[in-house]
């Protein structure tokens, strides 16, 4: 921000996640105000969509969506799976028998507090 002002400019245009959401909240306080939702869609998810079954997420799930998540980020968001099985949000996708991913929701609603969405995929 210094260097935009010491270059005189009269904007600063500033790209960030939609599903970070605190620090959505900071840019705002700072006085940035949001302009445009983004999305960032790549290909190959209609063709993994196709390999396996979607259905709700389960509490009988729950073991296998933390064994995901603890490969794909090195660590269990248990809160986050418990939360959006109890409020029907979460989904979970099947390769074969076995689950392969789960989302825990889609959109602001879906959400925990805070938190955004979690998709696991391994």
């Amino acid at each position: 921000m210094a260097r935009a002002r010491y270059a005189l400019m009269s904007m600063v245009r500033l790209v960030q996640s939609p599903v970070h959401l605190r620090s959505l909240a900071l840019y705002t306080k700072l006085g940035f105000t949001a302009r445009e939702p983004l999305a960032l869609i790549q290909p190959g998810s209609a063709e993994l969509a196709s390999e396996g079954t979607v259905r709700p997420a389960k509490d009988t799930d729950i073991e296998r969506c933390e064994e995901l998540c603890a490969v794909v980020l090195g660590f269990a968001r248990s809160g986050e799976i418990r939360t959006a099985i109890s409020q029907r949000t979460a989904t979970v996708t099947f390769d074969g028998t076995r689950a392969a991913g789960y989302m825990t929701g889609l959109g602001l609603r879906a959400m925990p507090p805070a938190k955004p969405p979690m998709i696991c995929r391994c």
